[in-house]
């Protein structure tokens, strides 16, 4: 993990890269301002436990908003050639057709926020 000046406190949100930052929010999720990596909050688990949480996105990118809450949204992975080889996490509303992406799709080069909306 990079430089943390302290231990990360509840409500934080940590690039592994640059420690505890003010994330980008212009895009699909949460995202540290340098990297434009997912930045990770920090939360309680249910026992209590302080863990840290991938963002999401809080509604879909439909015309509805629908808000992508436990049972109304799948997540998934697509594989893609773009950003080195890896993938996308995909974020399916199930009320509608909107499927919102991370990191933004871009075959020309590195993330430039903004995320991707099918």
């Amino acid at each position: 993990m990079g430089d943390i000046e302290r231990p990360p406190r509840l409500g934080d949100w940590i690039c592994p890269e640059h420690g505890t930052v003010t994330p980008y929010t212009g895009g699909v999720v949460a995202a540290c301002p340098e990297c434009l990596e997912p930045a990770l909050h920090t939360v309680h688990n249910a026992r209590g436990d302080q863990v840290y949480r991938m963002p999401a996105p809080d509604y879909c990118g439909g015309p509805d908003r629908h808000p992508l809450t436990a049972g109304r949204v799948l997540i998934g992975w697509k594989p893609c050639r773009c950003q080195g080889g890896g993938g996308h996490t995909t974020w399916s509303c199930r009320a509608c057709p909107s499927v919102l992406m991370w990191p933004p799709h871009d075959l020309a080069g590195p993330p430039t926020g903004g995320g991707w909306r099918l």
